[in-house]
């Protein structure tokens, strides 16, 4: 028995040591691929035992097929078993002798087994251990020795009597060594599996949150970034080492100092790291704005050991606060304006009323009176009451107008624009005696024509307006080019503003004179418009007496609109 013990424990060890072989394959080819070459290598390594057998009589051979073919469709499953069953029984056939029956039977009973067992196993749930190996590795073998008996009688009594002790020492035992080196293997290719889909999770949650990860190992002066750090600072990851002193050159010179002092700063004793926000000059010349944290880990001593830190883009949500806080004070403005608004409407539209109502009652008193010529004057009082209301509420209809653009964009030649906006006042101008003086370029501007007239328009009126009493009243229009933005203006030489009053210009009903003619809607009008097209619209004067430049700028309305798709 000594001999037939030592040469299966041999042809088993030569088992053992072949089998790790699976955890290879395991951790770089899943699936059916996979599978496919489990089976190969099963198929193998017991074609292997079978080359090097243990010989009872010619024909009648004993070696590890049934510990490789079972443990393979135990753990890998049918296309494994099928693969390496059907090597073994080719060579078993090929082999030929009196236990070629016997063989075959083993082979496809140990992989049957194999799969009945890995079914089994897979609607359980169940991990596999060293008891479960056991009973399987004894009902495999247990198999094995009761097909023994398909030999001819009393050959079948003889091999049971002397392989059969052996077998069931060495095979279940092997079973289990073979099983657990399996098993091993495909809990690391798990356990791998899982660490680099952590990994790649959180590759993904980085750059979704643009936060960057580092590690700063202090004694050993190693720094890791994760890929979204070097994403963040502009370089390309693990292209050229990462260091403290790399990271400070992409912070932006003016923040470098303050950045350089924080980090040192936390490293002294009794400080737990450092929070400080910052901007970082990529290479290619783009500014971000960070977020940078840090924490350190500390011996007993104090010593910092490790750094450990984060570094958040913030530039989209620093943009975002500064779009919140534009929105938030133009609200702030728009409530002012409306509060404005209804008290001067309420005053403006209280006058006529007022005037009408007065001279209602001078109506009635001048008819039982009699006095026709007084009654004609009250009249004409009431129908000029009742003409300004009407061009008030008309202009307050087209005020409410304004805020939105509902027609798509027309191409307009700007000199074309001008000159029927001058022809709108051309009466205020031929009465005043104006000279106009109008350069203006080969220019098209893209927008809601009506809007855009009645944007020079109103200047233009304005212009006139308030050019005084004077010999010479001129008005000027053009367009300059100054630091890439094209700016229109609207020059005369007229009566001027007060720098006190020239921000109050454009409110709603607000007239620097409040005994001038006119509604003080004109300019309130005209900067709507330009708000519309995102444009910008001021005021300079000198002073009283020293005439008045209107300027303004219109992006939108030079922008050529994109033509629809079908």
């Amino acid at each position: 028995m000594l001999p037939i013990l030592i040469e299966l424990t041999y042809n088993l060890a030569l088992l053992v040591a072949l089998s790790t072989v699976s955890g290879f394959i395991g951790d770089r080819f899943p699936g059916r691929r996979g599978a496919l070459l489990q089976g190969l290598l099963f198929g193998a390594v017991a074609v292997i035992g079978m080359l090097n057998p243990l010989i009872l009589a010619p024909g009648l051979i004993f070696d590890g097929r049934s510990v490789m073919i079972s443990l393979g469709g135990f753990f890998f499953g049918p296309l494994t078993a099928a693969v390496s069953a059907a090597m073994a029984i080719t060579l078993r056939v090929g082999m030929g002798g009196m236990g070629t029956l016997t063989g075959v039977s083993v082979i496809l009973a140990s992989a049957l087994l194999g799969l009945f067992f890995y079914r089994r196993r897979d609607k359980l749930k169940r991990e596999v251990t060293t008891s479960s190996l056991l009973t399987f590795g004894l009902v495999v073998h247990g198999a094995m020795l009761l097909l023994m008996l398909t030999l001819p009688w009393p050959l079948s009594l003889d091999v049971l009597k002397r392989i059969g002790p052996p077998v069931l020492l060495i095979y279940p035992l092997a079973t289990v060594l073979i099983g657990k080196i399996l098993s091993d293997n495909l809990g690391r290719a798990r356990n791998l599996a899982a660490l680099k889909k952590s990994e790649t999770q959180l590759k993904q949650a980085q750059s979704l949150a643009h936060l960057g990860s580092w590690e700063l190992e202090l004694p050993a002066n190693r720094l890791y970034w994760s890929d979204e750090t070097w994403r963040i600072i502009g370089l390309r990851p693990q292209k050229e080492p990462a260091s403290y002193e790399r990271f400070l050159k992409v912070v932006h010179p003016e923040d470098r100092e303050r950045v350089n002092h924080a980090y040192r700063e936390s490293l002294r004793e009794g400080h737990e790291g450092y929070e400080v926000e910052h901007r970082i000059q990529r290479p290619s010349g783009e500014i971000r704005q960070v977020l940078g944290r840090c924490e350190h880990e500390r011996d007993t001593s104090g010593r910092v050991l490790r750094s450990l830190g984060t570094v958040l883009d913030i530039t989209d949500l620093k943009a975002a606060e500064e779009h919140l806080r534009r929105v938030s004070e133009e609200l702030r403005q728009r409530n002012e304006e409306l509060e404005r608004f209804i008290y001067s409407v309420s005053h403006d539209l209280k006058s006529p009323l007022v005037t009408f109502k007065t001279f209602l009652g001078f109506l009635r008193q001048d008819q039982r009176a009699g006095s026709r010529e007084n009654m004609e004057k009250d009249m004409n009082f009431m129908a000029g009451a009742a003409d300004k209301m009407e061009r008030l509420l008309d202009e307050l209809l087209e005020m409410s107008r304004i805020g939105r653009l509902d027609k798509a964009p027309t191409r307009i030649e700007l000199r074309d624009l001008v000159e029927a906006a001058l022809a709108a006042v051309a009466g205020s101008i031929a009465e005043r005696g104006v000279e106009v003086r109008s350069e203006l370029p080969e220019l098209c501007l893209y927008g809601d024509r009506l809007r855009l007239e009645r944007l020079w328009q109103n200047l233009i009126d304005n212009a006139v307006k308030y050019l005084g009493d004077q010999a010479a009243p001129r008005v000027e229009l053009g367009v300059e080019d100054i630091a890439g933005e094209r700016i229109f203006f609207i020059r005369d030489n007229g009566l001027g503003i007060d720098p006190r009053h020239q921000r109050k210009v454009f409110g709603l009903f607000e007239k620097v004179n409040p005994k001038s003619p006119g509604s003080g809607l004109g300019l309130a009008l005209a900067k709507r418009i330009v708000e519309l097209y995102h444009g910008r619209i001021w005021v300079e004067s000198a002073g009283p007496g020293q005439g008045t430049c209107f300027h303004f700028t219109l992006p939108d309305a030079l922008k050529v609109p994109e033509e629809p798709r079908s």
